[in-house]
Order: structure tokens, then C-alpha cells, then sequence
């Protein structure tokens, strides 16, 4: 676990979720650790984020740590590429109704905007 505080922020980093080779600590311990915390904001990113299934990603162990992190905040936020929307996976992490903004960059097609604005979601794309 990894915490750094200041007079204005304060956030922490709970155990990874790697490959079994690094000797990381289990997936349990992971989604214990989260559900112990409320946060203010969760930010998240996936493999893909489809406009019928939502975030997408194809881990099940990351899944698992992901919708704990959702449950236990009170805003989400997507940090997604534009070439990751439309791109579907294995399963669906969390849908529409769980997240309330999404980063991403420029070049992100404006229909695309537009579905994911009348879901009630505000978009941000950051420009260089």
C-alpha cells in the first residue's frame, strides 16, 4: 500500500493485482483492502468501453478489483483512449449507469460523444 498526503490531497494505492510470477499478493486481499475505503472519485480505464456493454476488460482478477472500487466511490471517472471506444472484451466491468465522466483524448468521434452525452455522461477530451 502506498498513501501521500498534502494539505489539499490525500490518495491511496492498495496492492496490485500482477502476475502470479511477481509474487504479488492475492486478488482477496485487493478487494478487501478497497472495500475497507469510500472515496470520493475512482478513476478507471479498461481494454474498451462499448456503447451497449460499458467498460469492458478482459481479466476477470481486475474486473473483480475494479467494480469494488466503483461500489465503495461516490463519482467515477473513465481515463480512456479514443481508439479503446467501440472496442468490446470478454466481460463487462461496470455499464453506463455507473459513470459519471470520461477523459480521453482529441480524436474521439463525435457521434460516439453524443451516445455516450444522452446517457447523461459528461465527456472531457484533452487537446495537446
Amino acid at each position: 500500500m502506498f498513501c501521500c498526503f498534502s494539505s489539499r490531497i490525500r490518495h491511496t494505492i492498495s496492492y496490485s493485482v500482477t502476475e502470479v510470477q511477481t509474487c504479488a499478493l492475492p486478488i482477496s486481499n485487493a478487494v478487501a483492502f478497497i472495500q475497507d475505503f469510500h472515496a470520493d472519485i475512482a478513476f478507471l480505464s479498461g481494454i474498451g468501453l462499448s456503447l451497449s456493454e460499458g467498460l469492458m476488460e478482459p481479466n476477470p482478477l481486475e474486473i473483480e478489483v475494479k467494480r469494488a472500487m466503483v461500489k465503495n466511490a461516490a463519482k467515477v471517472i473513465l481515463l480512456l483512449e479514443s481508439y479503446k471506444f467501440g472496442n468490446s472484451s470478454a466481460m463487462s466491468v461496470v455499464d453506463y449507469t455507473d459513470i459519471d465522466e470520461i477523459v480521453t483524448d482529441a480524436n474521439l468521434d463525435q457521434e460516439f460523444i453524443e451516445n455516450i452525452q444522452k446517457k447523461g455522461i459528461k465527456v472531457h477530451q484533452v487537446h495537446e
